[in-house]
């Protein structure tokens, strides 16, 4: 069982409007707006943090404000409720002022023995109001919320889950033990840790899973007294079987990610207050240099693949990247299958990240090692290069998912002439890419999902927009789902493959 973990570190939930966002926290709940800096897997986004004047951990509320995105749907799979404390005595205060500031689901009830005040946010998001002791915490006292009624931090947060029972045992491990159950919620409680030391899981069999999208918790955080810990609970959940990736520096915190049985989003942070100076780089700063492109080495071995000569010289030859984990064989026998007459070259990504194959280097989810992301489209555009010199007669499609598509998309950039069809399924390119020439009436399909929580709807919107106007002939296929691939996708790329 771990034992380093002390309660929660931050919670981080999406936004629709960052003006909107900041005046709800600020404005009507009286926080202080800790930091503004961006997002690191979307520079372009803010990443705003709220919470008492040094940003304790245990008391950090951060927003990504994607802009125009659409409402997430409540379900299961989710941080239900994200919920403060708040001083003894201190809810009816609390809901005069609500009131008059027109936010609406204002309903007092009770849980656990402790008074609540449930309300929305701006997005339609699910807070409460908890009457604790929140021992040690004090309000920021810099708004015009008296300090008698301020916020004190985090009391927790509510988990809604079809299945409690595997999270449970996950929360057991983690040193958290079950303190009580009324009807459908469970507490369990952190003991000695700080002062936002529970988690509640609501257990609803029969509801739908939740949907990503403003208003929705994108993930939530753990503290650990420091670094040394934090590398031990990284140990002690990977021995048990879970996915976690390696430590990253946010710059104001490290982190670890994996995710529960229920398919929530969580870190595991080491204790670190917030305000210090900003290291961020800009978008710009982020891109790959357009002195970059230059004749790629050519070679025909860059990289393992599997491959399959055209049926005829003028039969197309089209070139098949896996997402992050798959390998050569992913997307081999779907283009067999739909164009039987067509050559084949799937390569195998070169980078291992915890076992899983990719084409280049991260440090987080959607943060990327812009050199070795310059190295790897280099190699694949010499690689690319050498079999069309192979094959001159034939017209040369691409197409990638996820991680494949991200390398596809930055070779086409650099690289417009190589690729007669290009298929884009859920890339991200967390950069504004540069003009370039030569992609006039390529043909471009781009899929996407509209609450894809790793390939935000946004970026996605950037990128079409971006090859219609370098020229190119874009087809989209857009779901309201997250990054998984659907079947109008995969009618889609056969359709570009085959037409």
């Amino acid at each position: 069982m771990i034992k380093d973990i002390k309660g929660l570190h931050h919670v981080t939930s999406m936004a629709a409007d960052a003006s909107e966002n900041n005046a709800f926290f600020t404005n009507v709940l009286g926080l202080r707006r800790v930091k503004k800096t961006v997002n690191f897997d979307a520079p372009e986004v803010y990443h705003l943090y709220y919470g008492d004047e040094i940003g304790t951990p245990g008391s950090v509320m951060t927003y990504f404000p994607f802009g125009q995105m659409p409402s997430g749907r409540r379900g299961t799979g989710e941080v239900g409720i994200t919920e403060f404390a708040v001083p003894t005595g201190a809810l009816t205060y609390w809901q005069d002022r609500l009131t008059a500031a027109g936010v609406t689901g204002l309903e007092k009830s009770e849980a656990f023995g402790e008074a609540r005040l449930s309300f929305d946010g701006p997005d339609g998001d699910s807070f409460a109001l908890v009457e604790s002791d929140a021992r040690g915490r004090t309000p920021w006292t810099g708004g015009d919320v008296p300090e008698e009624y301020g916020i004190l931090g985090f009391r927790g947060a509510r988990f809604r889950l079809n299945d409690a029972a595997a999270t449970g045992e996950l929360l057991n491990f983690m040193g958290y033990q079950k303190a009580d159950t009324s009807g459908d919620l469970t507490r369990y409680v952190i003991e000695g840790g700080n002062a936002a030391d529970t988690i509640d899981i609501e257990a609803i069999p029969s509801a739908k899973s939740a949907t990503q999208g403003a208003g929705s918790v994108h993930h939530i955080a753990f503290a650990v007294e420091d670094r040394a810990r934090q590398l031990e609970v990284r140990k002690a959940l990977l021995d048990t079987g879970y996915q976690v990736t390696p430590v990253i520096d946010r710059d104001y915190f490290w982190a670890i990610y994996f995710r529960t049985p229920g398919g929530i989003p969580e870190t595991a942070d080491p204790l670190r207050t917030l305000p210090q100076p900003d290291r961020g780089a800009s978008a710009r700063d982020r891109q790959l240099s357009g002195e970059r492109r230059r004749r790629p080495e050519m070679s025909l071995n860059a990289y393992t693949a599997q491959v399959q000569a055209p049926a005829a010289p003028t039969a197309p030859l089209i070139f098949a990247f896996h997402g992050t984990g798959g390998d050569e064989h992913q997307f081999f026998g779907f283009v067999r299958q739909v164009a039987p007459e067509a050559g084949v070259v799937s390569p195998r990504g070169d980078v291992s990240e915890m076992g899983a194959a990719r084409f280049f280097r991260r440090t987080g989810e959607g943060v990327y090692d812009m050199n070795d992301l310059a190295r790897a489209t280099d190699k694949m555009a010499g690689f690319v290069s050498a079999h069309k010199a192979a094959h001159p007669d034939a017209p040369v499609y691409g197409f990638g998912y996820s991680n494949g598509a991200n390398i596809l998309a930055s070779v086409v950039m650099q690289h417009p002439d190589l690729f007669d069809r290009v298929g884009l399924l859920h890339p991200l390119i967390p950069w504004e890419p540069e003009p370039v020439e030569g992609l006039g009436n390529r043909e471009v399909l781009i899929t996407a999902g509209r609450r894809d929580p790793i390939c935000p709807w946004p970026l996605s919107q950037r990128l079409i927009d971006w090859f219609g106007a370098q020229g190119a002939s874009v087809t989209t296929e857009i779901h309201e789902g997250g990054h998984e691939l659907r079947e109008p996708e995969i009618g889609a790329l056969a359709r570009l493959l085959t037409a």
